[in-house]
């Protein structure tokens, strides 16, 4: 997963939450094919 976002493990790990605070930025614009956020699709579906 960190690959995908573009970070090591290291920094994926980071305590001081840059990068996790990027990545997070990035799932929640994450759109599907009905422009429907993926971030909200998984979070109903549990």
């Amino acid at each position: 997963m960190a690959g995908y976002f573009g970070l090591t493990l290291e920094q994926l790990a980071n305590r001081d939450y840059t990068h996790t605070q990027r990545v997070s930025a990035q799932v929640y614009v994450m759109l599907d094919a009905d422009n429907v956020p993926l971030f909200e699709k998984f979070e109903c579906s549990s």
